[in-house]
């Protein structure tokens, strides 16, 4: 008896150990019908497994060395929870594996390892896009039912042909032809109608969501399986991952043999150019238009803070990405991240604003958008202002000594 009762305990502890190893779901709720939201996670492909170039940035803390697993990947685990009739709560949880190659070959093999969050945040990104642009192809293929033209004060009355017979009136006439009953009262013009003009702003955000979703033509395609994407331009470099022919890459610029890429968020790698091409001439154009000028804008988004200072560890942030058109000083860099702060002092929606310099020598700066408007207000002197800003690496910047990298 006793020894059935510790091999039960036995058992339930290895259960709770097992399931407090699991990643706990991440939920949000969408303001749409569930067939919508199912049709759109099909669209995405969110129900069938994918690739990740490497585990960094995208697991929780695990006991084992990153650098030792190979060729992960990634399921999500979804459901959705009628929450009221005009809501649904969508659950994800990002099953990801890889094998885990151990110095001792007893103990290599494929490995479950926790999400830290991206992938679902991401998931959830791309469903409110997809959600957006269908209300939007459903607003523009909606006409109105009566043209303004019929909106007189006489009943309308349908022309059956040449007849003796008067016309019937709109009491006796067939449901089917039953004239639109004008409404009481005056017209008003759309200008002055709120619901109208609160349409119209609905569509202008609509448009710019699908515009923001458009293909990307500053992107580099690799033309063979299994090209080595490495972490500087060298022969001898650390191969980041391997690439599979036609996998599509953000251009960044060109140094010698080698093209540089964004991999996916703040990781970088080189592929010599003649192992890509090119599919957009957008970054062609940026690097000419900015000829003379110190450092070039390359893209801006809004994403979660990439960095682990404190006012804006897991916040929503405007990240501005630029380039040095050449060598660039740790006085030019903070000139410029000051630049554009000012013109990004105004951004809403956000809780603060990145500067990445993305180059070997560069870095990224950071503030919060109470710390921006204040300092434009005029409360925050600039020292004290830089002061209070987050600097990475710290030796990136000429920045204040007392200025936070933390």
């Amino acid at each position: 008896m006793k020894r059935a009762l510790a091999q039960f305990a036995l058992l339930f502890v290895l259960c709770a150990i097992s399931f407090a190893q699991e990643t706990e779901a991440l939920r949000q709720t969408f303001h749409a019908p569930k067939g919508d939201i199912e049709q759109a996670l099909k669209d995405l492909s969110a129900y069938q497994p994918g690739r990740l170039p490497f585990v960094e940035g995208f697991v929780g803390s695990i006991d084992a060395p990153l650098k030792g697993f190979q060729r992960p990947s990634y399921q999500y685990a979804i459901n959705l929870q009628q929450a009221s009739e005009s809501e649904v709560t969508v659950s994800v949880n990002a099953k990801i594996s890889a094998w885990y190659e151990d110095k001792d070959a007893t103990k290599s093999g494929y490995r479950e390892l926790p999400s830290n969050g991206r992938l679902e945040t991401d998931l959830f990104d791309r469903l409110r896009a997809r959600l957006s642009q269908h209300a939007a192809d459903i607003a523009a293929s909606r006409t109105p039912l009566v043209s303004p033209k019929l909106m007189g004060t006489a009943p309308m009355v349908v022309d059956a042909g040449p007849s003796v017979t008067p016309a019937p009136t709109l009491s006796s006439a067939p449901p089917s032809f039953r004239a639109y009953a004008a409404p009481a009262g005056p017209l008003v013009p759309p200008e002055q109608n709120p619901r109208y003009q609160r349409l119209v702003q609905e569509e202008k955000s609509l448009n710019e969501v699908i515009a923001a979703q458009q293909h990307p033509s500053d992107l580099v395609a690799v033309k063979a399986p299994h090209t080595p994407i490495v972490a500087t331009p060298t022969d001898a470099a650390r191969v980041v991952m391997y690439a599979d022919a036609e996998d599509e890459f953000q251009y960044l610029k060109t140094e010698g043999e080698w093209t540089h890429v964004q991999i996916s968020g703040l990781n970088r790698g080189w592929i010599r150019s003649a192992q890509v091409e090119q599919i957009g001439t957008k970054a062609a154009q940026t690097a000419a238009s900015t000829a003379g000028e110190e450092f070039r804008l390359t893209k801006e988004e809004t994403s979660t803070f990439p960095g682990d200072w404190a006012p804006l560890r897991g916040k929503n942030v405007k990240i501005i990405w630029v380039q040095p058109n050449g060598k660039s000083t740790q006085k030019a860099r903070l000139s410029y991240a000051e630049s554009v702060f000012k013109k990004q002092a105004n951004a809403t929606g956000v809780d603060g604003v990145v500067v990445v310099f993305d180059a070997a020598e560069g870095g990224m700066a950071a503030a919060t958008t109470p710390m921006l408007r204040q300092w434009i207000a005029g409360t925050l002197t600039d020292p004290s202002f830089l002061a209070q800003c987050w600097f990475d690496p710290a030796d990136a910047f000429a920045r204040p000594a007392s200025s936070s990298s933390k």
